[in-house]
């Protein structure tokens, strides 16, 4: 919580407080003296007093907003009672009123502005871990309510580096960071939180953890191939059955597919199908491609959790003229 302070704050009740009240109205100061400051969404603390000499009765609140009342004084809102160890009570008109270093702003003295966070997935040396998998931590803690977060920077590292080559360093105003990666290798990371003031956290301790060594198989190329001739303008793309190396497709279903066709004659894509549902063949829409013209096409296939397979080496044929 950030507290608001203003120097030599003293006056008094200008009407009675029961207990429970949350409106406190004061008369201004008298100079020397400064008035309760203006917390502007804030937190500030005042002290109720009996007596400022030899007082006997005390009480510890805080509020959120000051008002002016244009007649010599202010109403002071959002108060909370009966703070830090002290009871809630009546107070009568006149009595002292003062702004003081109390325990809970001092207990923040020395505290950082951002609570360093922690990775909560996957867990340290864990082994077998998917190869797109979600580094996933705690939520964005600032000392003060009022501070936002600007950004939590995802670092990942093949194990055992200096931080200075990252597989993955990515800024993201989220706890969680979707990544994809290589299959059986050891992997590093860190996270930290830094605020709209550009006040950061400290890095998280570092966790390691080791992929899965499945990954999706390479998919083989079934037709059109081979420099095949006569092929509709409008083809089906066949591809060989979707398969897991060191792995099974029970554990690693798939989950889509992509398809790209290009020209020979100078290798720009022509077609794409974008990501598809879990197919093994794909027919392109009508006169999708030009009559008398060599193309060459490729296919990949994605795994559930695993990701994307290599594309498949491409292949060339000619349509019909």
């Amino acid at each position: 919580m950030a507290y608001v302070f203003n120097n030599d704050v003293q006056t008094d009740l200008a009407a009675d407080l029961a207990a429970g009240a949350t409106t406190i109205t004061v008369n201004a100061a008298s100079s020397p003296q400064e008035n309760p400051p203006d917390p502007a969404g804030e937190t500030a603390v005042l002290v109720l007093l009996d007596s400022l000499g030899g007082h006997t009765k005390r009480e510890v609140v805080t509020y959120t907003s000051r008002t002016d009342n244009g007649d010599g004084t202010y109403d002071l809102g959002g108060v909370t009672r009966g703070q830090e160890g002290t009871s809630d009570q009546s107070w009568s008109t006149g009595d002292p009123v003062i702004q003081a270093l109390t325990a809970a702003p001092l207990d923040d003295i020395g505290k950082p502005l951002v609570d360093t966070p922690e990775i909560t997935y996957p867990s340290d040396g864990a082994t077998d871990v998917e190869t797109v998998l979600t580094i996933e931590g705690s939520a964005f803690s600032p000392l003060y309510s009022t501070d936002t977060r600007n950004y939590r920077r995802f670092q990942v590292q093949v194990a055992g580096g200096d931080w200075s080559t990252l597989v993955v360093d990515n800024q993201e105003d989220a706890d969680n960071y979707e990544v994809s990666l290589d299959p059986d290798t050891s992997y590093e990371a860190r996270i930290k939180d830094v605020d709209t003031d550009g006040v950061g956290s400290d890095w998280s301790p570092v966790i390691s953890w080791t992929t899965t060594a499945a990954y999706v198989s390479q998919p083989t190329i079934v037709s059109p191939s081979g420099g095949e001739t006569s092929v509709s303008t409008s083809p089906t793309l066949e591809g060989d059955a979707y398969d897991v190396t060191n792995g099974t497709t029970t554990d690693y279903p798939h989950i889509a597919s992509q398809f790209k066709v290009y020209l020979v004659s100078d290798g720009s894509e022509v077609y794409g199908s974008g990501e598809l549902s879990a197919i093994e063949s794909h027919t392109l829409p009508d006169e999708t491609l030009s009559q008398g013209t060599d193309y060459e096409w490729e296919v990949r296939y994605k795994g559930d959790l695993i990701g994307w397979s290599d594309w498949s080496v491409r292949t060339s044929f000619t349509t019909k003229t």
